[in-house]
């Protein structure tokens, strides 16, 4: 069964769209939230599992598991960037003849 999902979101709200066209259903899931927050995820799973017939599962544990397995890959990524940048460099160009001239 083919499953068709969609997130998308701007400051402050997070939403998704989730179609499974062999059995007519769409849901919305809509949210006043921000960040790599995946509370919608779980809303939408926990209701096609519903609709579907398939076993309980806690989404919620499942969606907040996995959000702080990806933030801890990306603090020790920001970390590891941190420790290889070098020290005591300078840019070989001034900053003034990059920019451009300034507009009044």
């Amino acid at each position: 069964m083919k499953v068709l999902s969609h997130t998308g979101g701007i400051l402050g709200m997070l939403s998704q769209v989730t179609l499974v066209p062999e059995r007519g259903l769409g849901l919305v899931i809509l949210t006043n939230t921000e960040g790599h927050n995946s509370v919608f995820s779980a809303v939408a799973r926990r209701i096609l599992d519903a609709y579907l017939g398939a076993p309980v599962r806690d989404w919620s544990t499942i969606m907040l598991t996995k959000a702080r397995r990806q933030d801890a890959l990306q603090d020790s990524a920001a970390r590891q960037l941190e420790i290889s940048r070098p020290n005591g460099t300078h840019p070989s160009v001034p900053a003034e003849r990059l920019a451009g001239p300034h507009s009044p």
